[in-house]
């Protein structure tokens, strides 16, 4: 049996939280400044937002939300 990798589209929980964002925002806003809004509205906690995959080194939290955005198909001009 295959096993589904642990944080495998773990980004979808973002989808609402990324639409609220864009919405205060405006209705457009780069990645960084969604993520940025969500950490600060939502009172992130640091644990979260400064987790780093393995083995890129990369925060996963603004990761997360680059993918969350991009997979609803927002894109700023």
């Amino acid at each position: 049996m295959c096993k589904k990798k642990k944080g495998h589209a773990d980004f979808i929980k973002w989808f609402g939280p990324v639409l609220e964002a864009l919405q205060a925002l405006g209705g457009s806003a780069k990645p960084r400044e969604i993520a940025e809004w969500i950490g600060t509205a939502q009172n992130i906690p640091d644990e979260i937002l400064n987790v780093r995959y393995e083995k890129s080194g990369q925060l996963k939290f603004p990761n997360q939300i680059a993918w969350a955005r991009q997979y609803l198909g927002i894109v700023k001009i």
